[in-house]
């Protein structure tokens, strides 16, 4: 390597030399957003979904009812159709 190669390339390209620096306007503008209407429909319903309970106390307390009084019939031959049905649809998708 040599060495008056560098200093041709370092005089070319000044890097000895501070550069100076300007000072600029203070910036006066500031960033916005704005949210589509339908953005804002959907941010509305999904707070309004949050809210709702996963859990429908009302027919849960109906049933509770039903099944400590004795209320509550349960047909197994319904239950073990449905089932079956279920089992057969799910079996004809793969």
């Amino acid at each position: 390597m040599r060495i008056d190669a560098y200093n041709q390339i370092n005089s070319v390209y000044q890097t000895n030399k501070a550069l100076k620096v300007e000072k600029t306007e203070k910036v006066k503008a500031t960033d916005k957003v704005q949210i589509s209407p339908i953005c804002q429909d959907y941010q509305i319903a999904k707070k309004a979904i949050n809210e709702i309970s996963d859990v429908r106390e009302d027919i849960v307390n109906t049933l509770k009812d039903d099944i400590n009084t004795g209320k509550y019939n349960c047909n197994a031959d319904a239950i073990a159709d449905k089932l079956m049905e279920k089992m057969k649809e799910m079996k004809e998708m793969g």
